[in-house]
């Protein structure tokens, strides 16, 4: 059975206790943050696409922005899209947005669609 794996592991399937130990140590807190349904996660989630180097783990970010609860996901991924961010942390937030399926992310592509 094929173990499931994080968006920002190797694309390598690389599974060292080196890559698991990053990943846990930068990746995962980022998920759990968006989970704790306070306020302030989106801040801290977003400020760290501008400081991170990784690729990876800014993917993880953005993929922690959709779990946010109600419209504060979509709303966070919008703010990246017009943000001024790598082109693929936007990729990966619009992605992200349109699996959402909402009425306001809808609005947003109708909008951008323009």
């Amino acid at each position: 059975m094929a173990r499931s794996r994080c968006i920002c592991e190797s694309s390598t399937g690389a599974s060292s206790a080196c890559v698991q130990s990053v990943h846990r140590a930068r990746c995962g807190p980022f998920f759990w943050l968006a989970h704790l349904n306070d306020a302030r996660a989106k801040n801290d989630i977003t400020a760290s696409l501008k400081t991170e180097s990784s690729d990876r783990v800014r993917a993880q970010a953005v993929f922690a922005l959709s779990q946010l609860r109600d419209s504060a996901a979509d709303e966070a991924l919008i703010a990246v899209l017009r943000g001024d961010y790598p082109r693929a942390v936007k990729k990966s937030a619009l992605f992200w947005l349109g699996q959402s399926g909402s009425p306001r992310a809808m609005a947003y592509f109708d909008e951008a669609l323009k």
